[in-house]
């Protein structure tokens, strides 16, 4: 990709092209679905959060494969039933953000204790 064109591209300026978002998104290592979610939910920090984690690239591969999968019988699941899935997986990640960020405060905390009980050099 032209630096030039990245340069373009970040400052959002021109019209939105799929290529060049795959482009950058392989430049930068980053989720390009991320970002044409992020486009359109109006969140800029969106595509940022899922940058690295490529979340929504995940959910496109799955997406994909569950295409193949259901075919035609996706047509016959009713709106309730998505609505029911996706909240209860938006749940569990939910809950599984809360584990990490506990599991991080340990950490810390403990860190912290096991440096203050350290004897300093030279004691």
């Amino acid at each position: 990709m032209p630096l030039r064109t990245y340069e373009h591209f970040e400052a959002g300026q021109g019209r939105l092209n799929l290529d060049y978002i795959h482009r950058f998104g392989r430049v930068t290592d980053s989720d390009p679905h991320g970002l044409f979610m992020a486009v359109a939910i109006g969140s800029p920090e969106f595509a940022m959060r899922v940058a690295d984690n490529k979340m929504m690239t995940i959910f496109a591969i799955l997406l994909q494969a569950s295409d193949r999968r259901f075919g035609d019988r996706i047509r016959k699941v009713d709106a309730r039933t998505f609505i029911a899935v996706f909240n209860e997986m938006f749940d569990r990640l939910d809950e599984a953000g809360e584990a990490v960020a506990e599991a991080e405060a340990f950490l810390q905390d403990g860190l912290g204790d096991l440096a203050s009980r350290r004897p300093r050099p030279g004691r």
